[in-house]
């Protein structure tokens, strides 16, 4: 069993050393303090909220040493000083980052920096100006967030980017800095989403007057990476047909969120609840079965689409949801987490069920049926653009019955995409039965 580190660590690279020394803050907590002297003699000290976070900056930072090292010793005196006094003059921003930034505003103003920066100066007096620095602007930021949720997702993309400029007023970090920090995440998804969400804190700051107004943020020169396109999952009809059987028969409680999912097009959130509140799921009492054409209203919707959205419930799924097997129609559809323990027993009963199938199925089964693309976007509370991105599927694998419909092979024809609505539970009966779950599995129930 490896031993646990001792402090301070020392991560070397050549003859270059750099200390990592484990504090604890009065407020936050157990802090990683990276420390080493550059080679101008400044003594750097970057905190971190995590061991790993720290240990990637001492070894980034040691092999900047003992590179600068060798390249020190090629310089003249008179390099040295003149490099010194740029770093003073720099006053703790890079002195790259400092120069690529007057090289872009020498470029901008046609050669009047100085002129331009006047100019500047003075409107922002006018505007009431306030400088702040990053992680007072980041309290702030989040205190101004109404949801508890939207804080939550807020703090844990942002906080690396405060970690790291701590101490800065926001305004002062260039472009430079911004890629700098966004390229420690390789992951293009990743990258894009910190990103996003640190430039609405930008944004919030230049709103409330921390970043001068009427200027084109730093943070948006950065670059947007492309993402590779989502995995669609769909499944074919009698897959989800021997899904419905099995859970009637076995696990009936759970029948009504799987009917909806699949029939409806809802998303897994909407029908069983998000994680931090599990009670806001999905009413009985917005589900309208016995009139000429039978809907539902989504009780509790995605935040940013339409509230209250009314959805179609087909023929075969009404008949689904009056089994007897289903219960009465009071309260909430399902218990919370409902859809992940369906995917989970179905996955254990033999089938593939890709990740978010059931919505994914929906939406290209019913654009293939209706021809109606908005229309489908609408009834599944997102976009045309989304479901192009995220959701639509126009191809299947040959001999598919019981697969994830991910090969690449001919168009989803008509009749198997009217299939999917038409699954009836007599329908089910017929078909292949998966074998019965062991009394163990029920008794996980």
């Amino acid at each position: 069993m490896p031993k646990a580190p001792t402090y301070p660590r020392e991560i070397k690279h050549g003859s270059a050393v750099v200390k990592i020394y484990k504090l604890r803050h009065k407020t936050r907590g157990i802090i990683f303090q990276v420390v080493w002297r550059s080679i101008d003699g400044r003594r750097m000290k970057p905190q971190f909220a995590n061991e790993a976070d720290a240990e990637k900056e001492a070894r980034l930072q040691a092999s900047k040493l003992a590179k600068g090292h060798v390249e020190a010793s090629e310089l003249t005196a008179s390099d040295r000083d003149e490099l010194i006094a740029i770093r003073r003059i720099c006053n703790g921003t890079p002195a790259l980052a400092a120069i690529e930034e007057w090289a872009e505003a020498r470029r901008i103003t046609n050669g009047q920096v100085l002129a331009a920066a006047e100019s500047f100066a003075a409107a922002s007096a006018e505007q009431g100006f306030k400088p702040i620095q990053i992680e007072k602007a980041y309290e702030a930021f989040l205190k101004s967030r109404r949801k508890e949720t939207g804080k939550r997702v807020y703090d844990s993309k942002i906080k690396p980017a405060v970690e790291r400029f701590r101490g800065r007023n926001i305004h002062t970090i260039a472009a430079a800095e911004w890629e700098n920090h966004f390229s420690t995440y390789p992951d293009p998804v990743t990258r894009n989403d910190y990103r996003k969400k640190t430039m609405t804190m930008c944004r919030w700051a230049q709103d409330m007057g921390h970043i001068p107004r009427g200027i084109r943020l730093e943070i948006s020169f950065t670059k947007k990476l492309k993402e590779p396109s989502p995995e669609r999952g769909i499944i074919h009809p009698d897959t989800y047909a021997k899904l419905l059987r099995y859970l009637r028969h076995y696990h009936p409680h759970h029948l009504a969120a799987a009917v909806l999912a699949g029939f409806t097009g809802e998303r897994a959130d909407e029908i069983h609840g998000k994680r931090e509140n599990r009670d806001n799921r999905q009413r009985w009492s917005d589900i309208h079965l016995d009139v000429n054409e039978p809907a539902m209203v989504v009780s509790f919707a995605k935040e940013g689409t339409p509230s209250q959205r009314p959805v179609p419930i087909p023929p075969a799924a009404v008949k689904w949801l009056t089994l007897p097997e289903i219960g009465e129609h009071k309260g909430n559809v399902c218990t919370a987490g409902a859809m992940e323990r369906i995917r989970e027993i179905g996955l254990t009963a033999g089938l593939n069920l890709p990740d978010n199938c059931f919505r994914h199925s929906y939406i290209s089964y019913q654009i293939i049926d209706t021809g109606n693309k908005s229309q489908v976007a609408e009834w599944a509370g997102t976009s045309v653009d989304r479901v192009n991105k995220n959701y639509r599927r126009t191809i299947f694998a040959e001999n598919a019955e019981t697969l994830a419909l991910n090969v690449a092979g001919k168009p989803i024809p008509k009749a198997i995409a009217r299939q999917w609505f038409g699954i009836t539970p007599e329908y089910a009966e017929g078909i292949d039965h998966l074998p019965a779950p062991q009394a163990a599995a029920l008794q996980r129930e």
